[in-house]
């Protein structure tokens, strides 16, 4: 019995280096540099994995990371002012339903400009400071000391952003939004993803959505254009008592609740509609909110 133990012992080893040795030769180690300039612009095409952007003081274009065997190649191709990285899908694969995954590494100055596109592949970004424009379908989108100019667009991955901005459009079907110290002027726009901003200060701010939340804390800054518009989703704005604006508030049937003054009105007493115009403080700032039948809260802090 001990020697058939044993000889188990000898298969169950044997298999698992087999397994071992057939995943080590699945993947291709990538490592490439270029000399690009300070401002470069740097486009990115992947399917699936993730890619990962870092920047730093080099006028230098990093990549490393892995790519599944059945990945055709990647492709860097340009010049110092303008560079392409490309993850090449072989055309017997392509449309199929199969994700060939390519886990990307990049360093970039911090001041490059910055344009990527993924399927699935997650999209994260570090410490860059030019321009970006990011789209994905189902890839989640996280960004942290990111730049402060970015259009990011996504069907139904998840974007979290850490930054401060002084322009920046967010666009998403399903996914969840959550910024973090968003600053100067902001375009969100949803169909059903909530969405969460943090220690915010807005100069010209617009939020659009269907069914998504919106979730606000936060204050605005002196002339402050916001434009709220929500069919069925709920909107929670969390301001200071201090705040200084006049609110013009539409809804269709939505309740209304306000901490900085008077009460909602009926519209007609024959339809639920109710409205509310008010200034608080010494009204800087503007405030026009459009709801359907989601309720509005204005909360002080």
């Amino acid at each position: 019995m001990k020697r058939i133990s044993n000889i188990t012992q000898l298969l169950v080893v044997g298999i698992m280096l087999a397994a071992f040795a057939v995943a080590a030769v699945a993947e291709t180690t990538v490592d490439e540099s270029r000399d690009v300039n300070s401002n470069a612009r740097i486009s990115i095409q992947n399917v699936a994995g993730s890619v990962t952007i870092t920047g730093w003081v080099k006028k230098e274009l990093s990549v490393t990371g892995t790519l599944e065997d059945d990945i055709e190649e990647l492709r860097i191709s340009g010049d110092k002012s303008d560079m392409e990285i490309e993850v090449v899908i072989p055309k017997r694969i392509r449309g199929r339903n199969k994700e060939i995954d390519a886990d990307l590494v990049i360093r970039v100055p911090r001041g490059a400009r910055l344009d990527v596109g993924t399927v699935s592949a997650e999209i994260v970004l570090r410490d860059v400071e030019g321009a970006a424009d990011l789209g994905t379908v189902s890839g989640d989108i996280d960004i942290d000391d990111g730049p402060t100019d970015f259009d990011l667009g996504t069907v139904s991955g998840d974007i979290v952003i850490n930054s401060p901005s002084k322009e920046a459009k967010i666009e998403s079907v399903s996914g969840s939004i959550t910024l973090k110290n968003a600053s100067g002027d902001l375009s969100v726009s949803t169909v059903s993803g909530n969405v969460v901003l943090e220690k915010a200060m807005l100069a010209e701010f617009s939020f659009a959505a269907v069914s998504g939340d919106l979730e606000l804390t936060g204050s605005m800054g002196d002339k402050a254009n916001w434009q709220i518009d929500c069919h069925s989703g709920d909107v929670v704005l969390n301001m200071p008592a201090d705040i200084s604006a006049e609110f013009d508030i539409q809804s269709f049937s939505g309740d209304i609740e306000n901490e900085f003054g008077p009460k909602a009105r009926r519209t007609s007493k024959y339809a639920p509609g109710r409205e509310l115009q008010f200034t608080a403080g010494d009204g800087d700032a503007d405030v026009d909110i459009d709801m359907f039948s989601g309720d509005l809260e204005l909360l002080k802090r």
